[in-house]
């Protein structure tokens, strides 16, 4: 399932690569777009998904022309207040689906045991002379899932042993991908940066 920690928001950004003259067919359209613009009564701008805190231009849209001043940061379709940019989030957050992981945090642990999960290995490198700084990969590796462990995780083995991370190592369900339903990008191209999450 999807996790309340990978909701959608959503980021509201200029779009510096908008082609005025191209806008629309119409000229009178185009005329009053200028005289807007440059007046500062509409604004252009580009609206994207904001998924486990990383703007993923994957689901973005480009060149909306809108009345007022609307850039920074929303944290749900809900907290837009104009309703084109609500209609136009609501299209977002639907592309933006395949870009939250799907994880097993809603499952038992015990009934996890004896099966392969995806997960983002945490591990270590280098950072200096003698000391070393916590990384984790923006990519997910399989596992297989050998027991509980705590009261809250689980001891993972993982099935290839070339990366830099440990071969066992203990996650919460909550950062287990499924294998088989999940298409993030940590699973399936460009990764996941952000250090916590799934």
């Amino acid at each position: 399932m999807q996790t309340a920690s990978t909701v959608v928001s959503f980021a509201i950004v200029e779009d510096d690569d908008f082609d005025l003259d191209n806008f629309s067919d119409s000229d009178a359209l185009i005329n009053e777009c200028r005289e807007k613009l440059e007046s500062g009564a509409w604004t252009v701008c580009g609206m994207v998904a904001v998924v486990h805190g990383e703007l993923r231009y994957e689901a973005a849209l480009w060149g909306i022309v809108i009345e007022g001043w609307h850039f920074g940061r929303y944290e749900s379709v809900e907290s837009l207040r104009d309703e084109h940019l609500r209609e136009v989030a609501e299209g977002i957050a639907l592309e933006a689906q395949d870009l939250i992981p799907v994880t097993h945090a809603d499952e038992a642990r015990e009934s996890l045991v004896g099966r392969v999960v995806a997960v983002r290995p945490y591990y270590h490198e280098p950072s200096g002379p003698g000391s070393f700084r916590p990384k984790r990969s923006p990519f997910t590796a399989r596992a297989e899932v050998k027991e509980t462990f705590g009261d809250e995780m689980v001891v993972l083995r993982f099935l290839d042993d070339s990366g830099p991370w440990r071969r066992e190592g203990a996650y919460f369900p909550r950062e287990l991908h499924n294998a088989q339903a999940c298409k993030c990008p940590a699973c399936t191209s460009g990764g996941i940066d952000t250090h916590q999450g799934a």
